[in-house]
């Protein structure tokens, strides 16, 4: 009885595993589908043959891995083809490809990877058929005629038979055995013409004659080999079938009126029959139709069309189906292999999509929780699955079974807690955490039956046992399992129950020691799962070894008799490191599933083979706790969408062997062509070869794949290069990089098997790759260099004997050399030691006379040579001080000391001591330097040092013209830097000085012979601290036209050492108590006479102007104030005027009678400027009577002659001095502007100046360059103008008129930074300084003393 149960369910799951029975094949036929969503370029598919798809879009070949399209507008001329609706694709024997298209005839040579045209090619193509005989004679029907291909002459040509054409719209042909042609019609009926090609019977339908041909709409043939039949389908009647050896036709009475379209026998012989309404499916043996399938909106894994438009058999006994709206339907033959059992309405599909468990009874059907529907029970015999509800339960939800020893069902819901169903009187019983509170929870996911006859039971909630005698459940070690979800109980070999769960990890209850026992898995390191401990299953095998599934780690291996842990991930191929449950087959493989297919660990290899949708699942994830081995060796899996069966005896990879082909050769990441020139030689055919030279040897690629359906994704590659066949397994990877590959000759080989199985016989694919050596490699060349060795060794003995000669005189220039060094060494201590000495001499002879020139102990001349030699002996010391700076660096005894801080701001410090001196010599000083805030490391002193030198310099060499200093902040290398650029127009420097100029004591020789000199120390000084600061300079220069010198410093603390980092911050503080180097003006000194008889001199000395056209007269004058002035000349009044407007000289004398301009022109044209009309002029004159004139035209002071030297000199000194006095009061603040002018020109400009200045001042990027452009006068003109008339430079008067506008503000109760900010200064250091030294007090001092004062008067009217 039991041998026929067992007999019964194999042969079922035999029929149920096959698409093509007589019981139970719809619901087990599955289709995949590839459409324009996977890049297929049309969903309308004309036709289908090995690997290549034609579509109304285009041709398009795909290998299961990608989708190459073929179309009409392609770019590639090689690959072009006349039209993208394509009719029909054919593959002959002699490796063709045909392609019909509506526009012409095709066919594809592989191994120049093009298209090629019949000579006689056909342009316009509605009908077309196309078949090989035998003898590979290809016949196409084409363009209203029957044709055969000739090879030789490329030519399609006409069949003859009696010398006339076979003509007709044939739409079908076939060739059956013997080499005879049938060909069918459009309406013509059926054509048949004998191999000989003598003969041509036309057979027409006939409606009186009952087995005859059907009708003459032939749409579709098929000659079936193995019957000798040839089946013939038409588009208006059906089937027929035309039996050759009895000459009778018959017809197939299911398939009346139904339109065919296509034919195709499967692996199995059963005939595919394509209609527009559907897919059938034919036995010949039973004669009888198998099965219908048609299109089904609910189920995705039917047709996706019902017009099926062609159908073939694949290499790999897959049926592809196309369809005119669908794309195309691919039934895998390895779908065959397991049953599916769906869910859905009926007798024959679960109640539920995800199935939780499968248990047996005792008569061994199968009961099946579905989480999502009810109990089900499956029927052996029958196959029929029957719905098994609890009264009054729609929906029970189960999710735990376990049949007890007394033959009861207990059924663990998710929400519904724990039913006992007793079979013998069908009665449940409901256990609820509401009725027993020893039940935590609700939710049970797992159920065992101990030895002992006890329940134990797995909750969302802790661990569960059952007393039956006292009817009661137990929280088993509440502190250890409350809160966890119990996933699986096992019961090993010893009576010992394991117990699973979710974050805790895997406990096991020793039976005979009544003792939980932790056990820690270790992973494949060797260390213990500190985290992620979810425990999805255990499972022990016949070897008594535990397998242990994880939801992260994957599965582990414990061996009990080594005591040792093997881990196994998707390192060692394993599908997933999910892996929900484990059975043992027969032969002792472990099967798991996962959330990405079945894996089987094969013992025999220690190797994993794995199964996936490919491979024939419906679908790759599983259920947990969902598996079952009946006593056949069938395995039950549950999944998230239905239950499979199987046997693992039968389940078989491929028939077929895995051939590679190579697909795609890349130099350098780019596609070679195979007529490509780049390339030597192409050719990656199997057995082909590929020759490159050395540069393309560096780097390229060769991809290969195997073309297949049903294993696309369990393809796995090994991999041989080089003289020894050692194969290297790598897996799924489809290509290998090449890099560097010496010359010579390589032989590469490729083999793949499917689902990693290597049986040692797979097809080998070879390819010979050569690299050629260099041109500098070749035998030529070798040559040439043995040629240019011995000439060199010919020269190398002459040089030998010249070397000899040298040798002794180089060794007497080393001597000298070295005594040379020895020489300036000791020069070097020499002026150390002696700079040392000076300076102690120097501070003794500077300090005293600078205190006795303050206090005025000298007078008159000896004032003058007494201040001329304290200037030079600070001179001296200037250069005795950068003289031992400079030797401290050159022997490393300067140390570098950093302070972090502002170093933008303290640069802008610096510059601002150049402000006035720029004005002074009409230089536009242009500064850009951002305001970032952001603080660095530097040193203050080698910053300001440095930054001094090279503006010094800038101003010695720029008589006029522009000077420019840049600071910025950059990143390199994600190091902070600072780079300072100091560009001028000055004079520049040769091409031949630039590599000297930083050498010490190197002065440029022409600013030496115009006296313009210094020490010759200043940029060696200057390279020596930037290099100390870990920086480099860099200077650019024209002569002409200028000088650029670029710095960069090192400012990031990392790259400087501990100990050269301070504390100490260059904050505003300490910048406000920063002793800047002074800026000391080249002029001569003066002496400053007491206030008595004697003739007062001013500090700076006046220009005077003298205009006279008598020689004599002119040198007199010129005698006459040269003591006490400046004095210029001119010859005429025109002359006069041109120097007057370059210099604005304080007074001009001029006498009246001269050529070319006289004296009242002159000082009209003076007076109506806006640059001249301050200046004070005196007319001389020998004319009586001319003083009115005079004055009228503006003459501030009128001398007739002759007149006594003393009253024109007293007169100057007069002028020159009540004007300074005049501007000292205003300074004070005593006399207002309207005093300093007298005239309205200069009244109109100095209010134009107050104008401007009042709108901007508050803006710290107003500057006395955009005070003087809306002055309409030169930089010089403007300077020279504003001095005279207030005695200050513009940037001064504009400072004086912003801390007068201060004071308001400080009174109002501004604090000094926002006084300061509120009047346009960029500091409120450099407003403090200023501030102090114009008033005598600083900003904070007289905010107070205002603030004192407002208290005093509020507290006064209070």
């Amino acid at each position: 009885m039991n041998f026929l149960r067992y007999f019964s369910r194999a042969l079922w799951l035999c029929l149920a595993c096959l698409p093509i029975s007589t019981s139970g094949h719809g619901r087990n036929m599955r289709f995949s589908h590839l459409s324009n969503i996977n890049q297929l370029p049309s969903n309308t598919i004309h036709s289908i043959c090995q690997d290549y798809i034609g579509t109304e879009n285009g041709l398009c070949r795909w290998d299961g891995h990608t989708m190459v399209t073929y179309e009409s507008s392609s770019e590639n001329e090689s690959h072009r083809i006349p039209s993208k609706s394509i009719l029909k694709v054919y593959a002959d024997h002699a490796k063709r490809l045909w392609v019909i298209t509506s526009g012409g005839v095709r066919y594809y040579d592989y191994a120049s990877d093009c298209f090629r045209a019949p000579d006689n090619d056909i342009s316009e193509l509605s009908y077309c058929a196309i078949a090989e005989s035998p003898d590979q004679t290809l016949y196409l029907g084409v363009g209203d005629m029957l044709r055969r291909y000739n090879p030789d002459e490329n030519r399609l040509d006409p069949i003859m038979v009696h010398h006339r054409e076979v003509r007709g719209r044939f739409t079908a042909l076939a060739i059956d055995k013997t080499g005879d042609v049938w060909a069918g019609t459009k309406t013509d009926g059926l054509i048949h013409i004998n191999r000989t090609r003598t003969v041509v019977t036309r057979y027409r339908a006939n409606n009186h004659m009952q087995d005859w041909l059907i009708s003459n709409h032939i749409s579709a043939l098929y000659y079936s080999p193995s019957e000798d039949v040839l089946w013939i389908g038409s588009s208006n009647r059906g089937v027929c079938c035309y039996h050759i050896a009895q000459k009778r036709f018959e017809s197939v009475t299911e398939f009346a009126d139904i339109p065919i379209t296509s034919f195709c026998e499967d692996a199995d012989h059963n005939l595919w029959i394509g209609t527009t309404q559907g897919l059938y499916i034919y036995n010949p043996h039973l004669g009888a139709i198998v099965t219908h399938q048609i299109k089904s909106i609910s189920n995705p894994n039917q047709l996706s069309d019902n017009f099926i438009t062609d159908i073939f058999c694949d290499r790999e006994r897959n049926m592809l189906i196309g369809t005119q709206y669908g794309g195309i339907n691919i039934q895998p033959h390895m779908y065959r292999q397991f049953a599916f059992y769906d869910w859905g309405e009926g007798d024959t599909y679960l109640s539920g999509r995800t199935v939780r468990q499968i248990v047996p009874d005792k008569t061994g059907h199968l009961w099946i929780a579905t989480e999502d529907g009810n109990l089900n029970k499956l029927l052996y015999s029958t196959n029929v699955i029957q719905k098994i509800t609890v009264p009054d339960k729609e929906s029970t939800n189960p999710y735990a079974l376990l049949w007890d020893r007394q033959g009861r069902l207990w059924i663990g819901t998710s929400f519904n807690g724990l039913y006992c169903y007793t079979p013998k009187n069908n009665r449940f019983e409901q256990f609820t955490s509401e009725r027993y509170p020893g039940l935590s929870t609700n939710h049970i996911l797992s159920l065992l039956e101990d030895r002992d006859g006890r329940l134990w039971i797995g909750t969302a909630s802790g661990l569960t046992l059952y007393d039956e005698e006292k009817n009661r459940f137990v929280q088993f070690e509440p502190y250890r399992f409350r809160k966890q979800m119990i996933h699986h109980l096992m019961m090993d070999s010893e009576g010992n129950v394991w117990i699973a769960t979710h974050a805790q990890g895997l406990f096991c209850y020793n039976r005979a020691r009544q003792h939980m026992q932790e056990v820690i898995l270790l992973d494949s390191s060797g260390h213990p799962i500190q985290s992620n401990k979810y425990i999805n299953y255990i499972y022990q095998d016949s070897r008594r070894c535990f397998w242990i599934s994880t939801n992260h780690h994957g599965l582990f291996r414990y061996d009990p008799h080594t005591q040792q842990y093997t881990n196994f991930t998707t390192e060692q191929l394993l599908l997933s490191n999910t892996v929900y449950s484990v059975i043992e087959d027969n032969h002792g493989n472990i099967w798991t599933s996962t959330d990405n297919g079945l894996s089987c660990y094969d013992h025999a290899s220690s190797t994993f083979v794995n199964y996936s949708v490919s491979e024939g699942l419906p679908n790759k994830q599983f259920s947990n706790n969902s598996v079952y081995r009946d006593p056949d060796g069938y395995l039950y899996f549950g999944t998230i969408n239905g239950m499979i069966a199987f046997h693992p005896d039968s389940l078989q990879s491929s028939s077929n062997h895995a051939k590679v082909e190579l697909t795609a050769f890349r130099i350098q990441g780019r596609e070679a062509e195979p007529n490509a020139r780049s390339v030597e030689e192409y050719n990656i055919e199997d057995g082909g070869l590929i020759r490159l030279n050395s540069t393309q040897a560096k780097s390229f690629t060769i991809n290969y794949t195997v073309p297949t359906i049903s294993h696309a994704s369990s393809l796995f590659f090994a991999t041989s290069f080089g003289s020894d066949t050692h194969w290297d397994y790598v897996g799924a990877q489809k290509h290998i990089n090449f890099a560097n590959l010496v010359p010579g000759e390589y032989l590469l080989q490729l083999k793949a098997s499917f689902n990693n199985r290597w049986k040692g016989d797979e097809p080998i694919t070879s390819l010979r790759i050569i690299v050629e050596p260099p041109f500098y490699r070749s035998t030529g060349f070798c040559i040439c260099y043995f040629l240019s060795a011995l000439a060199l060794l010919l020269y190398g003995l002459h040089l030998f004997r010249i070397r000899q000669k040298r040798h002794t005189a180089a060794l007497a220039e080393q001597l000298e050399r070295k005594n040379t060094e020895e020489l300036h060494r000791l020069q070097l201590n020499f002026f150390t030691n002696i700079s040392h000495q000076l300076r102690i001499p120097l501070s003794l002879i500077i300090g005293p006379l600078e205190s006795m020139i303050e206090k005025g102990r000298f007078s008159g001349d000896t004032e003058r040579r007494m201040r001329l030699l304290a200037r030079n002996a600070s001179k001296m010391k200037l250069l005795v001080d950068e003289l031992l700076l400079f030797t401290k660096i050159k022997t490393l005894q300067k140390k570098l000391r950093l302070l972090e801080g502002d170093v933008q701001d303290f640069i802008r410090e610096i510059t601002d001591g150049f402000q006035l001196l720029a004005e002074e010599h009409g230089i536009d000083f242009q500064v850009t330097i951002p305001q970032e805030g952001r603080t660095v490391w530097f040193s203050p002193q080698d910053v300001e040092k440095i930054v001094f030198n090279l503006l010094s310099n800038a101003f010695k060499y720029t008589p006029e013209g522009r000077i420019s200093i840049t600071s910025r902040l950059e990143t390199i290398a994600g190091k902070q830097m600072l780079r300072i650029t100091v560009e001028d127009t000055g004079i520049g420097i040769e091409a031949h000085e630039l590599e000297h100029i930083f050498e010490a004591y190197y002065q440029i020789n022409e600013w030496e012979r115009k006296g313009q000199t210094g020490f010759g120390i200043g940029l060696a000084l200057t390279r020596e601290l930037v290099e100390q600061h870990k920086g480099s300079i860099e200077v650019n220069s024209t002569p002409g036209e200028g000088s650029r010198f670029c710095i960069t410093l090192s400012v990031d603390k990392s790259l400087f050492a501990p100990e050269q980092l301070s504390s100490h911050r260059a904050d505003k503080a300490y910048m406000y108590d920063y002793k800047f180097l002074s800026i000391k003006h080249e002029r001569p000194f003066e002496v400053i006479e007491p206030q008595d008889s004697k003739p007062v001199k001013s500090a700076k000395r006046a220009t005077i102007l003298v205009v006279e056209d008598e020689p004599e007269l002119l040198h007199f004058y010129e005698e006459l104030f040269n003591d006490e002035y400046r004095v210029l000349s001119a010859s005429n009044g025109q002359e006069g005027w041109e120097v007057a407007q370059k210099t604005i000289p304080a007074i001009i004398i001029s006498d009246v009678m001269m050529p070319v301009m006289n004296g009242y022109e002159l000082t009209k044209r003076l007076k109506e400027h806006v640059a001249t009309s301050h200046i004070q002029v005196i007319l001389l004159t020998a004319k009586s009577g001319s003083a009115i004139e005079s004055y009228r035209t503006g003459a501030d002071f009128y001398i007739e002659k002759p007149f006594h030297p003393t009253v024109l000199q007293e007169q100057v000194r007069n002028l020159i001095h009540s004007r300074e006095k005049l501007i000292h009061r205003y300074i004070a603040g005593q006399a207002d502007t309207t005093e300093l002018v007298s005239n309205p020109h200069d009244a109109k400009f100095m209010a134009r100046i107050d104008a401007i200045i009042k709108k901007n001042y508050a803006k710290e990027s107003f500057s006395v360059n955009d005070l003087m452009t809306d002055a309409g006068v030169s930089r010089t003109q403007f300077y020279l103008k504003l001095k005279s008339l207030v005695g200050m430079s513009g940037t001064e008067y504009i400072n004086h008129f912003r801390l007068n506008e201060s004071l308001s503000l400080l009174k109002a109760g501004y604090r000094v930074s926002e006084a300061a900010y509120a009047t346009g200064f960029s500091s409120p250091n450099y407003f403090t300084r200023l501030f102090h030294k114009k008033f005598g007090f600083s900003p904070k001092a007289y905010a107070e003393k205002c603030n004192r004062q407002s208290t005093i008067t509020t507290k006064a009217q209070s």
